[in-house]
């Protein structure tokens, strides 16, 4: 009997969608185009933790200091980095190169981990009175790397106004292109329990840890997001942008 009434209301059905207009029928919003991102973006809002409520600068500078230290212990320097933090990377000096007017530019490679080498080029002002600002440039997403025209215009420009100018490499561009820099396989590092961009943070000595720098700002393109994690995880870095 049973077989028989789901044969029968299969009929109806049939019948029903034969008769009708079946464009207006699929018409019909069913949860609408934004339901889905909707609910993903009411999921990640319950989990983000709401902003602390301070009422003077030293309740803040207390905070920021403990989410500074969280950032560090339970993002940057998780799985393997953990056994990184205390590394002290080599930085190794490669030749200079006159520049123009008012900079000469410094060759170097530093070991952002161990046993991975990042090439980079220091601009350095040819006039430095006492202590001057650093800069450091993270600019990906060009085939040409730190060769390309605007980087190193980008860096001139602040060699020229005084300022130590860091120009790093980037994974899959210039000197890193090819082998086992693909830069579309960083996010493979954290399914295995690492940071991606704890890769770039052992990178400082070559450029912060340089004789002669007051402070250190950041800036970059691709790498953007990394230098704002410097910023966050060390106050060292005065401006990130």
């Amino acid at each position: 009997m049973g077989r028989v009434m789901t044969a029968v209301v299969a009929l109806l059905i049939c019948n029903l969608i034969a008769s009708a207009d079946v464009k207006e029928m699929l018409a019909e919003s069913i949860i609408g185009p934004k339901q889905g991102m909707s609910d993903v973006q009411d999921y990640c809002e319950a989990r983000i933790p709401a902003m602390p409520t301070v009422k003077s600068k030293e309740e803040w500078e207390a905070l920021a200091k403990k989410m500074r230290a969280d950032v560090l212990d339970k993002v940057v320097f998780r799985g393997e980095a953990a056994k990184w933090r205390d590394h002290h990377g080599k930085v190794q000096w490669m030749g200079t190169i006159a520049g123009g007017e008012g900079y000469t530019i410094r060759k170097v490679r530093y070991e952002a981990v161990p046993g991975m080498w990042i090439p980079a080029i220091l601009y350095v002002p040819d006039k430095i009175d006492g202590k001057a600002p650093a800069v450091l440039n993270v600019t990906g997403h060009d085939g040409g790397g730190k060769a390309v025209g605007y980087k190193q215009i980008n860096c001139i420009n602040q060699a020229k106004r005084g300022m130590f100018a860091l120009n790093v490499e980037w994974f899959s561009f210039g000197q890193l292109a090819g082998g086992g820099f693909n830069h579309a396989k960083m996010n493979q590092l954290d399914l295995c329990g690492n940071q991606r961009h704890r890769a770039f943070l052992s990178g400082d000595g070559a450029g912060a840890g340089f004789a002669g720098v007051a402070r250190c700002g950041g800036q970059g393109s691709a790498g953007g997001d990394g230098i704002v994690r410097r910023r966050v995880a060390d106050d060292f870095y005065q401006l990130a942008g």
